[in-house]
């Protein structure tokens, strides 16, 4: 028995430790893009700086885009890709004559996410679906995905978007219910101690997550990043979880990835999070 559970312990990559690889992110331009919601378009690109003036020292080029509710999103895409920016500014609604679609974060900027692999910070709105520019850059940031174990480049924007003596807070949720629907599976098959393989496999599957963490500490401690790094690591369920460690951390910005090669965005765990999470800044990487 002890063999045969050995062997399925394998699969789960027991003696992989996924070590990070830090990349220093340099943004060099940023396109801001707003409608008519945020009035006049270079008052709105002022509080953007302000609030994103931690990019001061990579001395970026702004530029700002006003768009219309009859903006085609080819035109949007094809004036995004002739300024080729590192980072792309937008905020709910994008474009939209109603606001407030709380299934979606609108159809532009959908596409803008769909289409685009510059990384895109969403801003929040308001109870009106009028989008908010934070006054002060934040200074509390949390990573969310659904698989962080070597997910070096979601860790680096988190770092490059945390102040000095800023903090940022690597959550990892490993979805119960997912566990449990498994966990059935094996206890259908004797020659399994399901206690024990229960009980190895939990261990295993939040052991992995701990060493990864572990390893961006010492990785961004010895770039010299001055930040402090939190973790959490757990079962749980990932949505309902994510949102409470916002509330509980004071998260200022959350950073998602968005893998759309695996999965339409709507039906990622990001862009679910990200469509109940209105008043908080999110970082789409």
């Amino acid at each position: 028995m002890t063999d045969r559970l050995d062997q399925f312990a394998s699969l789960f990559k027991s003696a992989d430790k996924p070590a990070m690889v830090h990349d220093d992110i340099v943004v060099r331009k940023v396109i801001v893009v707003g409608d008519e919601s945020v009035g006049n378009i270079d008052t709105h690109l002022a509080a953007v700086r302000q609030f994103l003036a931690l990019l001061d020292r990579d001395n970026p080029a702004w530029q700002a885009l006003a768009v219309t509710t009859t903006s085609a999103v080819s035109s949007i895409r094809e004036v995004i890709r002739g300024v080729a920016p590192d980072l792309i500014i937008a905020h709910r609604d994008l474009g939209e004559s109603a606001r407030r679609t709380e299934r979606s974060l609108g159809v532009i900027l959908d596409e803008l996410l769909w289409d685009s692999p510059t990384p895109v910070i969403v801003l929040p709105d308001d109870e009106s679906g009028k989008a908010i520019v934070p006054a002060q850059p934040a200074r509390r940031v949390m990573l969310a995905t659904d698989h962080l174990t070597g997910d070096n480049t979601l860790v680096d924007y988190g770092a490059r978007f945390t102040p000095e003596d800023g903090s940022l807070l690597m959550a990892h949720i490993e979805d119960d219910a997912v566990f449990a629907h498994y966990m059935g599976a094996i206890e259908r098959i004797p020659d399994i101690d399901t206690a024990v393989a229960r009980e190895r496999i939990r261990e295993r599957l939040l052991e992995t997550p701990r060493s990864y963490i572990e390893s961006c500490i010492n990785v961004l401690r010895g770039a010299g990043l001055s930040i402090h790094v939190e973790d959490v690591v757990r079962f749980g369920h990932r949505v309902r979880d994510y949102e409470h460690l916002v509330r509980e951390h004071g998260i200022e910005l959350l950073c998602l990835h968005t893998d759309w090669d695996d999965a339409p965005a709507r039906l990622g765990m990001a862009y679910m999070i990200a469509t109940r999470c209105r008043r908080l800044p999110l970082l789409f990487v």
